[in-house]
């Protein structure tokens, strides 16, 4: 048999060492994408905070943070079980988790078949689900590294070695005082299994005559020592080079003929030749290695791992057998750690996830982090409570209620799982049932006179928020944010949605690893080792380019509630980012949107063929305004939706180039003039996110320029059936138009060239309708911009328009547009309806009332008059409406059939009602907070105002009587007091 000569004169064998954290140089080879930071947050009670924080730790046993309030005396608590162990859960699951501050779920590559794959991204169906929390995985297995932030910013181990079995704590210096903790949580397999898979004999000889068990005096037991060398020893099976070749003499034995003999020895030499060559100590001595069943369960696992622990056997031990050996997969499960920073910043307590500290394998995706999932729960002591969730306006959550039909709730903050760049959402999958959209990353909870409330501060754009009553599994209430590191999304390979790929962004990263190389002298015959430095590249699961940031607030007496929740963030936001109040004007505005121009086809001739139809030129918008100043309408602007570019089936917004068939630029010059005349401010409205349709030399190229889906196809979105919830079957119909996602890397050329293209009409005012609730990602693997990325390039945008004078108008409104915006259209007036809430209330208004101007879907699809005006007064809305000239029948055989009732004909009466009532009631506080909100009765609400003015209404059917107010509210109707009128 011919071996391979470098096997036996010379080799060299790199073994990649399992490095301590931090001794690893990690490089991204792709060039990076470089968004804006978030504004620096508003801090109350800086310098002069009421607040203090420790922690409860037991090695092994414990952790707790806890937040003590000297205003109160409350003390908060990231985990109050520890104090109450007996509700914590009847689930195991449960219980640990509350016992927890993270609890992570992740996906690795449990049958290697992520590496045939990496070079386009993909993880296969097989890739594994798993979780871990941090009770049983960090504390429980002393997984932790603590220490103290000191208020000069520098950091202290928090024990002077937290090696020891009684770890004794560090003194903190004088003149020092600890503002918080930093925490590095190892979680899985984070030292390694500690057993080795290949040995020496020497090695295995050595390991042998270390072990000893004790018995429970403490005294060596010898026939359990001999008994666990003999458990160590049969969970290996010893190889030789002479019994390898034997084993190639008996195979070829068996052989029948001789070409089978001789293809029998080709093999098994050709097989030899290469385990020779991955372990070439063979040839000097034997070679113990791991049965395949030995750690076939967790629980022989285990097992083997205790039967190592008698000698004790140790990560040093480890690395030294496998590279002897020259074995260099790694050994041992899933492992990698999370530093989480908890620091008292003024008044608030700050909880950070360091994601780029965060060091994990390759092969592991981490897709969810529960954060502080147990944080400050209310028991069933709490008499008056609720947790406050931001589902639409903002919805109520009964503490211990004992509707049990429904007992958890979560939903996406911003619409995550909406996100353009996932595959999902241009398959023909349903699109039900239809949830609020979630605009600001906030909630609460209010337990007694005392509440706490969050700010999702960074990361927000990955956050769901997450709400449990207490049920039969746990006594505690609690809310929490689940933050979503990893976007993973299926392509499916196959018709329907049987079979699938997982995947999930991934960045090439070049490392600089410590090896061992080890060369055999050619005349000593001797092994020489040496470490070198060694750059190796592994693709990587890409982590968002931000921290993952929570801030809680607390709350007390009076304030110990929602309405005290809202003037906390409103106070945040305005000096976060400078936002002010409104002015007071004498009448409210009403919207009206106009509809411009579709794609339709018509007849000519007997000849059909596709047109850009006007459904409102400027001379007939000309008769709409003056419709509505004729029913009674004293304050309006207009927003003119489909005006250019295409209309709306728009083409590449690389310019404003008015519609010709609504009059053209000439044309829209002089309606802008008449309407300046008539103090209407108009508002054209372009769609910054998408193209309907491409054109030659228009800038864009859908190859280029589009949003690339993790299935690497370009992003291009169909709508769904309002019916079925599945992709319209109009998508192979002459007139529609699916549409491209705009790439964010394309958004400041895009601003920078449509603000120099409007320049020359003059017109200060602008909608960008679909920034404010459309947010994609786009994964391109030369350069992956992140959804939370481009939240801050568009309020970058937006920043800078509203800096050179413009008045922005966006829909529904994310949190990151609304300090830009003067107007929201659109904005939620409801929740999603779950059954878990009580009732819905007006959060995302009582923040917003006095600083933006807003109102809620246009009155066209909402033909109940009076619960418009109920809903306009309670939430302190303006009125909406949406209109166009032609007669409602134009859209039939067209794809806008999402589009009725909007003849402004049909509407003049409707709009002269509602509007008459609301400017009525409430014109007089536009410029004033809404300082209080309560619910009455069932269905009966009052909202207040900071100069008195109050607002009750009444949604029942019948009359709602106040005996303490001595007033009578009718059926469906209002009543107010105070103010100016």
């Amino acid at each position: 048999m011919k071996l391979r000569k470098y096997a036996v004169i010379c080799y060299i064998l790199a073994l990649a060492m399992i490095l301590p954290l931090g001794s690893m140089a990690v490089t991204p080879m792709n060039e990076q994408f470089v968004a804006p930071d978030y504004v620096e947050p508003y801090i109350d009670g800086l310098g002069n905070s009421s607040l203090s924080i420790e922690i409860d730790h037991i090695t092994g046993e414990r952790l707790n943070i806890l937040i003590t309030d000297a205003r109160t005396g409350k003390v908060w608590e990231t985990n109050p079980v520890y104090n109450s162990p007996d509700k914590a859960s009847t689930t195991e699951d449960k219980k640990r988790e509350m016992h927890s501050q993270l609890v992570v779920t992740y996906t690795f590559d449990k049958n290697g078949n992520a590496k045939n794959l990496a070079d386009i991204g993909y993880m296969s169906s097989a890739t594994t689900t798993s979780k871990f929390n941090s009770y049983e995985e960090s504390v429980i297995k002393n997984q932790l590294k603590i220490e103290m932030i000191l208020d000069n910013g520098e950091l202290m181990d928090y024990y002077v070695d937290d090696t020891a079995s009684e770890p004794v704590k560090n003194e903190i210096p004088a003149g020092r005082t600890v503002v918080g903790y930093k925490i590095t949580y190892g979680l899985g397999d984070r030292n390694a299994a500690l057993y080795p898979i290949m040995l020496t004999e020497t090695r295995m000889n050595e390991h042998l005559a270390r072990v000893q068990v004790l018995d429970e005096n403490g005294v060596l037991d010898e026939a359990a020592t001999e008994k666990m060398k003999d458990n160590i020893l049969s969970k290996y099976r010893l190889t030789t080079y002479q019994g390898k070749l034997d084993e190639i003499e008996r195979q070829v034995k068996r052989q029948k003929t001789e070409s089978e003999k001789e293809k029998k020895r080709k093999e098994m030499e050709q097989a030899l030749d290469e385990y020779v060559a991955d372990y070439p100590i063979i040839l000097e001595e034997n070679i113990y290695e791991l049965y395949t069943d030995a750690v076939s369960t967790s629980r022989n696992k285990k097992l083997l791992i205790s039967y190592w622990a008698s000698i004790p056997y140790t990560r040093e031990d480890l690395e030294l057998d496998h590279q002897l050996v020259g074995y260099t997969e790694e050994s041992g499960g899933v492992g990698f750690t999370i530093p989480v920073e908890y620091v008292i910043e003024g008044n608030t307590f700050r909880a950070t996830i360091l994601t780029d500290e965060i060091d994990y394998p390759p092969e592991v995706g981490i897709t969810r982090i529960d954060f502080l999932p147990a944080f400050a729960g209310a028991d069933e002591t709490v008499e008056d409570g609720y947790t406050f969730v931001p589902d639409g306006s903002g919805a109520l959550m009964p503490i211990n209620s004992e509707d049990q039909r429904q007992t958890g709730y979560q939903v996406a903050v911003m619409n995550r799982q909406k996100d353009e760049a996932l595959t999902m959402n241009s398959m023909n999958l349903r699109d039900i049932p239809y949830y609020e959209n979630t605009i600001m990353p906030v909630f609460g909870q209010k337990q007694d006179d005392n509440a706490y409330f969050c700010i999702i501060e960074e990361g927000y754009e990955f956050a769901n928020i997450v709400a449990y009553v207490a049920d039969n599994f746990t006594k505690f209430n609690t809310a929490f944010t689940s933050f979503f590191p990893i976007v993973t999304d299926e392509i499916y390979y196959a018709s329907g949605t049987a079979s699938g790929i997982t995947m999930f962004p991934k960045v090439k990263v070049e490392e600089e690893k410590t090896v061992i190389e080890r060369k055999r002298d050619k005349e000593t015959n001797e092994l020489i080792s040496k470490e070198v430095i060694e750059k190796v590249v592994s693709n990587y699961c890409r982590l968002p380019a931000t921290d993952l940031s929570v801030r809680y607030a607390f709350l007390a007496d009076d304030a110990a509630n929602y309405s005290g929740m809202a003037a906390y963030y409103r106070t945040y936001l305005m000096n976060t980012y400078g936002m002010d109040k409104v002015e007071a004007k004498e009448n409210m505005t009403y919207y009206a949107d106009i509809y411009g121009i579709i794609d339709k086809k018509v007849s000519f001739a007997g000849f059909p063929f596709n047109t850009k139809y006007a459904l409102t030129t400027f001379d007939e918008a000309e008769e709409i305004v003056q419709a509505l100043f004729d029913n009674g309408v004293e304050d309006l602007k207009l927003r003119y939706v489909g005006i250019a570019n295409g209309g709306l089936n728009q083409r590449y917004p690389g310019k404003f180039k008015v519609e010709s068939n609504l009059g053209g630029k000439s044309g829209y010059k002089e309606f802008l003039e008449k309407m300046d005349a008539l103090g209407v401010e108009v508002y054209p409205d372009i769609d910054m996110t998408h193209v309907y349709q491409d054109r030659m030399f228009d800038g864009f190229s859908p190859s280029n320029d589009t949003v690339m889906t993790l299935g690497k196809t370009q992003s291009i979105i169909y709508d769904f059936n309002l019916a079925t919830g599945l992709k319209d079957s109009y998508g192979d119909a002459e007139y529609y138009h699916p549409r491209w996602v705009i790439s964010p890397r394309k958004y400041e050329e895009l601003f920078d060239k449509m603000e120099e293209s409007l320049e020359e009409y003059g017109n200060k005012h602008i909608s960008f309708g679909t920034l404010g609730y459309k947010l994609s990602s786009d994964y391109n693997e030369d350069m992956i911009i992140d959804r939370g990325q481009t939240a801050r390039v568009i309020a970058d945008q937006l920043r800078q328009y509203q800096e050179a004078g413009y008045d922005i108008i966006v829909e529904k409104g994310f949190i990151y547009t609304v300090p830009y915006a003067s107007t929201i259209l659109n904005i939620p007036l409801t929740s999603s309806g779950f059954t878990v809430a009580d009732y819905d209330v007006p959060f995302v208004q009582m923040v917003l009332h006095g600083l933006v101007e807003y109102a809620g879907e246009p009155i066209n699809l909402n033909q109940d008059v009076q619960y418009n005006i109920l809903k306009c007064l309670e939430y302190g809305a303006t009125v909406y409406g949406r209109f166009m000239y032609e007669n409602d029948s134009v859209f039939q055989n067209t794809y806008f059939l999402n589009l009725f009732s909007l003849n402004y004909v049909n509407w003049m009466n409707e709009t002269e009602e509602v509007y008459t009532a609301v400017n009525e009631a409430i014109a007089d506080v536009q410029d004033q907070f809404i300082v209080n909100h309560e619910c009455l009765a069932k269905n009966v609400f009052r909202t207040t105002y900071e100069n008195g003015k109050q607002v009750i209404v009444n949604y029942n059917t019948f009359d709602y009587v106040d005996e303490e107010l001595g007033i009578t509210v009718g059926a469906r109707d209002y009543w107010i007091t105070g103010g100016a009128n």
